[in-house]
C-alpha cells in the first residue's frame, strides 16, 4: 500500500492527468466568487452538527436513504465528523472499506466491553487482517454508529479481505465442517500460508503474504476439493479468498484491471446486502464511508465505474435519494502503513504546497479557519450542487468534483489516527 501522502498525491495527479482542462481566463475569480456564495460554516461541538452548514447537512441526511462519505483516510477528525453524522442519521447499516470477514468479527463485539481488547488480540495473532478497523477511532466509530441506530445496525464489509486475512479465511472454511477431501486441501494450504506469514514477518513485506503470493495450484486444489465435498458457506469463503488474491496480485503487478475488479467486488457485496436489507426493512437507511475515489457518481478519475455510482443508480431505481459527500483534510498529519508487522508511520502534508493539488486552491483559500480548537471546531461546507449548470469555466478537475459529489467538507487541519 502506498504511504498516505503518496496515495493522496497520486489520486490528485490522476485527476489532473486524466481529465480535460478548459480555458481559465478569469475563471479563478469566477470560481472563487461562486465558492464564496455556496460556502457555509459547519461546526462540530459536543459530538453534534451545528452552524448553517450543519443545518443543511442534517436536512440532506434526513431526506436521503443513502449517505456516502468519500474521505481522507487515517485521521481522527473524519471519524469524529462521521460519528456526528451517525447521530443525525440513525443508520440501519454502516458500510466500511473492509472485508466481510473483518466486519463480521467487529460486529460480534459492537456492544461488548471487550471490543478493543478482542480486536487487539485478533491483530496480535493476525496482523493486517482488519483494514481500517485496526485503528481506534474507526473501531470506536462502529460502536458509536450502532448506538445511534435506534435498533440493530448491520455492519457491512464491502471490500476485499485485507492482505493478512488469508489464514483466517482458510480457518473459517475448515470451521464450516466440509468433507475429508476439502479438509485435506485446506490443511495443505494452511501449511503454505503459515510459511508465507513467517517470511513476511521476517521481511516486513506484505507481498510475501499468502493473500498475494498464494500458488495457483493451491487455489485450484481448494476449488476442486470443495466442489467434491464442500458446502455453500465454504465455497463462498473461497470465492472471497480468490477474488481478494486476484485483486492484490494484479495490483502488485501494476495492472489497472485490479481497480476494475475491486470495484466489481464492492458493487456485488453492496447489492447483495442492500437487497437483503430492503426485504426486511424497505426504508432502511445506509451510511457508506470509503476513500473519496470510491464514493462519487459516474466514472472515477481512474475511469472506473465505482461503488458510488452503483449506489447512485440503485437510489434512482428505487426512487430514493443518495447524498454524496467528500471530506477533505487541507493539511496536518495522517497515519500510514509502513510495512507488515510494523507500526504506523505519521506523515505531514499541506495541500497548499503541493503542485498536484493546485486546482483546489480556490476552496482552500476560501476555507474558514479553525476557530476554537478542541470542543468547538469550525469546518467549511461547500454546496457543490449550486455550482452545476451555471456555465462556470471550470477546470476538468472541478467539473469532475462538482458532478460526482453533492457536498464538499474541508477540514482545516487533521491529525493521525491511533493504531490498535
Amino acid at each position: 500500500m502506498l504511504p498516505f501522502q503518496s496515495r493522496m498525491l497520486h489520486a490528485l495527479a490522476l485527476i489532473a492527468a486524466t481529465l480535460p482542462c478548459f480555458a481559465q481566463t478569469s475563471s479563478a475569480n469566477t470560481l472563487v466568487a461562486a465558492l464564496e456564495e455556496v460556502r457555509l460554516p459547519l461546526e462540530l461541538s459536543g459530538g453534534e452538527l451545528h452552524g448553517s452548514g450543519g443545518d443543511l447537512l442534517r436536512r440532506e441526511i434526513e431526506s436521503s436513504r443513502f449517505v456516502l462519505l468519500g474521505e481522507t483516510h487515517f485521521t481522527r477528525e473524519v471519524p469524529a465528523l462521521t460519528a456526528a453524522i451517525c447521530r443525525a442519521m440513525h443508520p440501519d447499516a454502516y458500510a466500511v472499506e473492509a472485508g466481510p470477514l473483518a466486519a463480521a468479527f467487529v460486529a460480534t463485539h459492537l456492544h461488548e466491553a471487550d471490543r478493543v481488547v478482542a480486536t487487539q488480540a485478533r491483530l496480535a495473532s493476525r496482523p493486517g487482517s482488519l483494514a481500517f478497523l485496526d485503528v481506534r477511532e474507526e473501531n470506536d466509530l462502529t460502536a458509536v454508529c450502532a448506538d445511534a441506530a435506534r435498533g440493530r445496525m448491520e455492519l457491512w464489509g464491502l471490500d476485499q479481505e485485507y492482505v493478512g486475512a488469508g489464514g483466517l479465511l482458510l480457518q473459517a472454511m475448515l470451521a464450516t465442517k466440509p468433507g475429508p477431501h476439502s479438509r485435506a486441501a485446506l490443511r495443505a494450504a494452511q501449511q503454505h500460508e503459515r510459511a508465507a506469514e513467517r517470511e513476511a514477518s521476517r521481511t516486513h513485506d506484505v507481498k510475501q503474504l499468502y493473500m498475494i503470493e498464494a500458488p495457483e495450484r493451491d487455489l485450484q486444489s481448494l476449488a476442486e476439493a470443495l466442489q467434491v465435498d464442500g458446502n455453500r458457506q465454504s465455497r463462498l469463503l473461497l470465492h472471497e479468498l480468490v477474488a481478494s488474491h486476484e485483486i492484490y496480485r494484479r495490483s502488485v503487478a501494476s495492472d489497472p484491471e485490479s481497480r476494475r475488479l475491486r470495484a466489481v467486488l464492492l458493487k456485488q457485496h453492496f447489492l447483495e446486502r442492500d437487497s437483503s436489507l430492503r426485504k426486511r426493512k424497505p426504508q432502511a437507511r445506509v451510511l457508506l464511508k470509503f476513500g473519496s475515489m470510491h464514493m462519487g457518481r459516474g466514472f472515477d478519475p481512474q475511469h472506473v465505474l465505482n461503488l458510488g455510482n452503483a449506489v447512485a443508480e440503485a437510489a434512482d431505481g428505487q426512487g430514493v435519494k443518495a447524498l454524496h459527500v467528500m471530506v477533505l483534510g487541507a493539511k496536518g498529519s495522517a497515519g500510514s502503513s509502513s510495512g507488515y508487522r510494523q507500526p504506523y508511520a505519521v506523515e505531514p502534508f499541506d495541500l497548499a504546497n503541493e503542485p498536484q493539488a493546485g486546482w483546489l486552491m480556490p476552496a482552500l483559500r476560501a476555507m474558514l479557519s479553525n476557530t476554537v480548537p478542541g470542543a468547538n471546531t469550525t469546518y467549511t461546507l461547500y454546496d457543490l450542487r449550486e455550482l452545476r449548470q451555471r456555465h462556470l469555466p471550470l477546470t476538468g478537475e472541478w467539473d469532475q468534483l462538482v458532478y460526482s459529489y453533492d457536498l464538499l467538507i474541508v477540514l482545516p487541519t487533521v491529525s493521525p489516527s491511533t493504531a490498535l
